[in-house]
């Protein structure tokens, strides 16, 4: 009798863990998922998290640098509008020293003309001081935008560091350079703060050169990390992804090996009831 006991206990144990499984095999098929929890397989499930973080992390740095590289642009395009500025600063200049006749140093249009330059310098700090803050943070005077200077950023999985460098495009002296001019500036003094403007001119664009090789470096690693990301993606649904037709398989294995096990099931017990009725005869 013990034996039988033994049997049935064994036959019952196996009939649970086929249960187990099948519903393993059910979920997986419903759900188009190798594994759906830790317990299945712990280490793909932590390599499928892993992937995911990954992937998750690359995708945030992304739209971090999308942030970035925007206020690159600001910037540049500010710089566009500031060199717009200068020439039309040299223009009015220019119109004092070349024209014939000369204008007397107190006349209303040599007044207007200095003070249109004043008033354009005036606003080339203005739109340095006022950007978005990011390049706001690339432009402007330190002494005046406390944050402004070097900016380092984010931009790989490994928490890589890139920086987006300081490009100063204020009037001050660490910038562009341009001093204000006082109404009564004499006409060697025109001529010199000219020459400054072309100076001034060419710093810009050398400014906005190495702000391009920022701007392309941040693209470059976008990419790269558009990549990695896709990579990782790819790796978490392999891992992730059951083959449908093979639990198709697998689970009309378990039905057959499920059936099997209840009829050894009901075979132990019969044999246990005719064991106890063959006893009763003696």
């Amino acid at each position: 009798m013990s034996s039988i006991k033994i049997g049935t206990n064994q036959a019952l144990f196996h009939l649970n863990s086929l249960n187990k499984r099948m519903d393993s095999l059910t979920q997986r098929l419903s759900t188009g998922k190798k594994i759906n929890s830790n317990e299945e397989d712990p280490s793909a499930w932590a390599a499928s998290r892993s992937s995911h973080a990954t992937f998750n992390l690359l995708q945030s740095i992304n739209s971090s640098l999308d942030m970035v590289a925007m206020n690159v642009k600001i910037a540049d395009t500010t710089m566009e509008t500031i060199g717009d500025y200068i020439e039309n600063m040299k223009g009015r200049l220019e119109t004092i020293v070349n024209n014939d006749p000369p204008f007397l140093m107190d006349s209303p249009q040599r007044i207007e003309m200095i003070d249109g330059f004043n008033e354009l310098r005036g606003q080339i700090d203005q739109m340095t001081n006022s950007s978005e803050e990011g390049a706001r943070k690339i432009m402007s005077d330190p002494s005046v935008v406390s944050d402004a200077g070097d900016w380092e950023v984010i931009v790989g999985e490994n928490i890589a560091k890139r920086t987006i460098h300081s490009r100063q495009v204020h009037t001050g002296p660490e910038g562009l350079n341009i001093s204000e001019l006082a109404e009564t500036v004499t006409d060697s003094e025109i001529v010199e703060a000219i020459a400054n403007l072309k100076s001034a001119k060419e710093t810009l664009e050398q400014k906005r050169e190495g702000l391009g090789i920022d701007a392309v470096g941040i693209a470059r690693w976008q990419e790269h990390n558009t990549k990695i990301a896709n990579f990782y993606r790819r790796r978490a649904e392999k891992i992730e992804n059951a083959n449908l037709d093979e639990v198709a398989a697998q689970i009309k294995s378990g039905e057959l090996k499920r059936e099997l096990t209840i009829e050894g099931i009901k075979s132990i017990t019969e044999t246990q009831a005719t064991l106890i009725e063959f006893l009763k005869l003696f």
